[in-house]
C-alpha cells in the first residue's frame, strides 16, 4: 500500500514535535511519524520554523485540513495577537516578552498555533521561553495532558514571564521619578520616558 506522506520533503523546518500521552508525557516524534500522527486521532505537536522557506510545502502536504487563511496566518512576517474560532479548532496568535540573550524584552516574539482536539502545530521565527519550557515539561512527564491544558499551560507561563519584567521596569521608573524630584535634570525625564514606553508596550500584551 502506497502512503500518502512525502518523505522528500525538507524536514528542517521542523524545530521538535511529540505525541502527548495524556498523562503528562511528551513521546518524541521524527521522519514520517510526525507526517503521520497529526493526520490521526491521537493528540501531537509539531513546532515549526515559520521563516523556514520548507514549512509551508510540508504543511500543504501533510495539514493539508488547514484552511488556507490559517496557513497564512501561521507564517505571516507580522502578526497581532487574536484567537479566532473555527468550526474545529482554533487561531490562536500571542506574543512573549523576550528573554534571549542580548535582546530587549520589551521586543516581543510571536508564536502562532493551530489548536484541535487531535493537534497542535505552533510556528515562530524565534526561540520563546514558555514554548520550551512546555516541551521540557513534556519530557519529564510533567506537561500538557490535551490541547487545552497546553494552552493554559502556555497563556500561564506567558504572564508568569512577563510580570517580573513589568514590576522591574515599574520599581526603575518609581526611582527616576524620585531622582527627578532630587534633581531636575531633562536626562532623567528622558530616561522615564523611555521605560513608560516599555512598560507600555509589555502591559498591551
Amino acid at each position: 500500500m502506497q502512503s500518502n506522506i512525502d518523505t522528500s520533503l525538507n524536514e528542517d523546518c521542523i524545530m521538535y514535535a511529540f505525541e502527548l500521552d495524556g498523562s503528562g508525557k511528551g513521546l518524541p516524534l521524527v521522519g514520517d511519524d510526525i507526517a503521520l500522527k497529526i493526520k490521526q486521532d491521537v493528540l501531537a505537536w509539531a513546532h515549526f520554523k515559520s521563516d523556514h522557506p520548507g514549512t509551508r510545502d510540508w504543511l500543504l502536504k501533510n495539514a493539508s485540513y488547514l484552511d488556507p487563511l490559517i496557513l497564512d496566518a501561521l507564517l505571516a512576517e507580522e502578526t497581532r495577537p487574536r484567537v479566532t474560532e473555527y468550526p474545529d479548532g482554533f487561531l490562536v496568535i500571542l506574543r512573549g516578552v523576550n528573554l534571549n540573550d542580548d535582546a530587549d524584552e520589551e521586543d516581543m516574539i510571536s508564536i502562532r498555533m493551530w489548536i484541535d482536539q487531535h493537534r497542535i502545530i505552533s510556528t515562530r521565527r524565534r526561540k520563546l521561553a514558555a514554548i520550551q519550557n512546555i516541551r521540557e515539561k513534556l519530557e519529564q512527564g510533567t506537561g500538557p495532558k490535551n490541547s487545552a491544558d497546553f494552552l493554559a499551560m502556555l497563556l500561564t507561563k506567558l504572564n508568569d514571564n512577563i510580570e517580573p519584567v513589568i514590576a522591574r521596569l515599574d520599581d526603575q521608573t518609581d526611582d527616576l521619578e524620585e531622582t527627578i524630584l532630587e534633581n531636575p535634570d531633562k536626562h532623567f525625564r528622558k530616561s522615564i520616558n523611555d521605560l513608560r514606553r516599555k512598560c507600555i508596550i509589555l502591559r498591551r500584551y
